[in-house]
């Protein structure tokens, strides 16, 4: 859930335990976070349930100190996760690493023992030698207002200096969305570089059967191969 539809349904249900939860088809449901119970961490996916715990690897699949400036693979590991692939010896071993599952999604802990998701490892926009999350600058342009959904993808730098740039694919609940004005907003709420260049208005945005977004398929349409 992006911020604006948690305070949204916050304000509607203030009394009520909201629980988002988090975890993996091969680790059933791992995390949990109560909205209402911890308003100051909206962003955070919460902690893991009792018997649960979640480690954060490095590319060589070590376990690390984690922080917003060093993320890393996230490893669920627990009582919850499968014991191996049937008939799969190779994608067990590949997948059962540190004692547990690992998963495909970036994140770390903060010093009170919350977690953050970060996005996929094949999503992370590599902006001159910086991994930015596709999921920061969503959170952004749906705070603009008159945005229903919008997704961000990685583009060749047109500059060919800083390699890759992020490109925002909106979708507007009603009218049009002015680019310029929206791009002057993000400049006051992120870092210049992570501020995309390139935005393209779409009618909706492509989904997946799990109904998450297609951002393989959002590519081929930056790319000119699809519509």
């Amino acid at each position: 859930m992006d911020m604006a539809q948690k305070k949204s349904l916050m304000g509607a249900l203030p009394d009520t335990r909201l629980l988002m939860n988090y975890g993996a088809t091969e680790a059933r449901r791992a995390v949990y976070m109560d909205l209402n119970e911890h308003p100051e961490r909206l962003t955070s996916i919460g902690k893991p349930l009792d018997g649960v715990s979640i480690k954060i690897l490095d590319e060589e699949n070590q376990e690390i100190e984690s922080s917003p400036s060093r993320v890393g693979r996230i490893a669920i590991c627990g009582g919850n996760c499968m014991a191996g692939y049937w008939r799969a010896p190779d994608l067990t071993e590949e997948t059962m690493v540190a004692g547990g599952i690992l998963t495909n999604d970036l994140g770390y802990i903060d010093e009170e023992g919350f977690i953050f998701l970060m996005g996929r490892a094949n999503d992370m926009i590599n902006i001159g030698g910086e991994k930015v999350s596709p999921f920061e600058i969503e959170d952004a342009i749906l705070s603009f207002g008159g945005i229903s959904e919008c997704a961000c993808i990685a583009i060749e730098d047109k500059n060919g200096i800083l390699g890759e740039a992020p490109m925002a694919f909106i979708v507007p609940s009603e009218g049009e969305i002015s680019t310029e004005e929206l791009r002057d907003y993000l400049l006051k709420r992120l870092e210049g570089y992570k501020v995309p260049a390139t935005y393209e208005a779409i009618k909706e945005l492509p989904k997946n059967y799990m109904g998450k977004i297609d951002r393989q398929r959002l590519k081929k349409i930056a790319d000119g191969g699809i519509s």
